[in-house]
Formats: structure tokens, C-alpha cells, sequence
């Protein structure tokens, strides 16, 4: 063998044991990564399980999605079913925190995110809710990601006086979500110099809404405001119009949750923007519906996590660098944080196909 091929041979060798060398410790830096955990309680069984199981799904996207570009640290989501109810929310909790030792905790609702709030604030733990009920964001460990009544109310009202009316009735769960849209929507309404002609309030398991509906019908209204979760929307509306309702009716997200679309075909209603075209597909892919509702929420509090994550510098706390997320470009539009901790997105006018 000439000295020239044995040259060529050994250099050849050596561009690949340096190769090898790197590539082993890539690998080895990967194993050694630090592991975050985070703790999702979301109603995975049950009557609202059909809420759980899509932002499930969106979490593990954008979990995957945090998992490819992270440098310092590998992510973990351990998934505990609450129902939404506020017990088994205060049983995840203390699983989440006390064996499984997560570092943050995400909830799903008003009412799960009321309960899980002032224990992460003793426990100093980064907790991020998803509701329109302001309380679960209260003190410094408490962060929302969702649009507040006030971004809904303000549009709808504003969609009232275009459309000129005046006269209006309000029906509403006997629920923290509901119950926060409420109060604002009076607000905006009385603001608006309009008539809440009528206030109708139903707990959950409420079937039979005739007796109210007819002191509806009574106060002669121009539209009728619901604020329900399916099936009640579903079995209010029909009822509504049994007995004679010819005008308008209208509502906020809720009208997502309806799943035969032509009891409210043609209704307009408030609602956040639609999801970036790829995460909708890939979502779409994962879940074999375009179910939606709340997926760009958690996918974006799981990306907002992980910054901070990645952001921390010795000595800093994961809450102070998410408190410096002033803005933040999430898959249905830009996310704004105020100074209680909670994270706006835009409302539109959006109208049942």
C-alpha cells in the first residue's frame, strides 16, 4: 500500500472517530438533562371528559414541539383526572405535588383553577389556569391564560349596538365561568345604556327549562344571551323555540360545545381567534375531529413554561421570568399579560355555518 492511500485511510479514520466522539457526547448530554415536570390536571373521564381529552392532545404536541428545541432541560406532563370536580382537583394537586414532585401545575376550568390557586401559592408553585374566572390567577405563583369576560362582553356589546338592540335576556350556570361572564356582561350592558329584561340562572343537571323560559317569552326580548354548557344549550334552545322563540339567540364559546350545529345554524357569537393552520391539522390528525376549544391555551402555556424554563438564570425563580412575558406569539394570536398575571387574546365575531 502506497503512503499516499495509508495517508488518506488514516485521515478517513480520524474524521470519523471525531464524528464518533461527538455524537457520543450529544447522546450523553441528552441522558444527563435535567427532567421538568409538568403536572396537568384536565376532566379526562366523565361528562366533560370530551374537554380533556382534545387539550390533552394539544399538550403533547406542544410538549413534543418544546422537547426537540430544548437545550438546558428535558419536559415531562403527568395527566391527573379531576372530572371538574373541585375534590378530585384537590386530590390531583396534592398527587401531582407530593409524589409525583412536579415543578408546575396547569388546571382546566374556574372552578378547578379556584381550588388549585391558593395551594400553589403556599406550596410556591408556578400554577397556570384556563378559565374566564379572574380568581384563580390571585398572588404571585398564579398565572391565566385565557380571555376574561370583559374581552368577550366588550364585543358583544359592541356587536348589539350594530345590530340595534336594546332589549335582553340573560340565562346562566350556576357555575364560576358562567357566573364571571355574567357579572361583566351586566356591566357592559348597563355601560351600553341597554335592558336586561330578564335573568335566568340553572344549576348543571337542569333539564326542564320551560317554567323560566316562559317568563322569557314574557319580557318580550329583542335577543336571547345563553351561557351554558352542552347539553343544557342544546336542550335550553330547543325548548326555547318549542314555545314559540322566533328571534335571536346568542352566546360566547359555549357554542363550540354544541354538537348538532343546526339547532344554532346562522348565530353569531363571541370567540377567540382560530388556531394556526399546522397546529390545526396536527390536532386534527391526533383527535379524528376538529374538536378545539381550549387546545391553543394549553399548547401555549406548555410553550410559555418551557421559555421559562430554558430563560432561568442562577439564582432566578421560574415565576419571575414568566412575569416578564409581556407578549407572547401563540398559535391563535398574540397573547398579552397584565399586571395580575392573566394572558389576553383577541375576540371576534365568529357565525355558526
Amino acid at each position: 500500500m502506497s503512503k499516499k492511500i495509508m495517508w488518506v485511510l488514516v485521515l478517513i479514520l480520524g474524521i470519523f472517530l471525531v464524528i464518533k466522539g461527538f455524537t457520543i457526547n450529544d447522546a450523553n448530554s441528552a441522558e444527563k438533562k435535567e427532567v421538568k415536570r409538568i403536572g396537568v390536571i384536565l376532566p379526562l373521564s366523565g361528562p366533560k371528559a370530551y374537554l380533556g381529552v382534545t387539550a390533552r392532545k394539544a399538550a403533547e404536541i406542544s410538549l413534543n414541539k418544546l422537547n426537540k428545541a430544548a437545550k438546558k432541560y428535558k419536559y415531562e406532563i403527568v395527566f391527573e383526572d379531576d372530572q371538574m370536580e373541585s375534590k378530585r382537583t384537590a386530590l390531583a394537586y396534592n398527587k401531582l405535588v407530593n409524589i409525583d414532585k412536579v415543578d408546575t401545575i396547569v388546571s382546566w376550568s374556574s372552578n378547578s383553577g379556584n381550588v388549585v390557586s391558593p395551594l400553589a401559592e403556599k406550596n410556591k408553585i408556578v400554577h397556570f389556569g384556563m378559565g374566564v374566572d379572574k380568581k384563580p390567577a390571585i398572588g404571585k405563583y398564579n398565572f391565566t391564560n385565557w380571555s376574561q369576560p370583559e374581552d368577550f362582553m366588550y364585543k358583544m356589546t359592541e356587536q348589539f349596538n350594530k345590530n340595534k338592540i336594546k332589549n335582553i335576556s340573560l340565562v346562566y350556570l350556576n357555575h364560576s365561568g358562567p357566573k364571571a361572564m355574567r357579572d361583566e356582561f351586566i356591566k357592559q350592558v348597563n355601560k351600553a345604556n341597554m335592558n336586561l329584561v330578564s335573568l335566568s340562572s340553572f344549576a348543571a343537571e337542569e333539564r326542564n327549562y320551560r317554567q323560566e323560559i316562559s317568563k322569557i317569552l314574557a319580557s318580550n326580548p329583542d335577543i336571547v344571551t345563553i351561557f351554558l354548557y352542552s347539553p343544557g344549550f342544546e336542550v335550553f334552545t330547543k325548548q326555547l323555540r318549542e314555545l314559540g322563540y322566533k328571534g335571536d339567540i346568542t352566546t360566547v364559546f359555549y357554542a363550540n360545545f354544541v354538537t348538532d350545529k343546526s339547532i344554532i345554524k346562522d348565530m353569531w357569537y363571541v370567540d377567540n381567534l382560530d388556531l394556526e393552520e399546522n397546529f390545526k391539522k396536527e390536532l386534527a390528525k391526533r383527535t379524528g375531529n376538529d374538536a378545539s376549544f381550549g387546545a391553543s391555551n394549553i399548547y401555549d402555556i406548555i410553550a410559555m413554561l418551557g421559555q421559562g424554563f430554558e430563560n432561568l438564570s442562577d439564582g432566578e425563580e421560574l415565576v419571575d421570568v414568566i412575569m416578564k412575558i409581556k407578549k407572547f406569539n401563540g398559535v391563535s394570536g398574540k397573547l398579552t399579560q397584565d399586571s395580575e398575571g392573566i394572558f389576553h387574546s383577541q375576540t371576534i365575531i365568529k357565525r355558526v355555518k
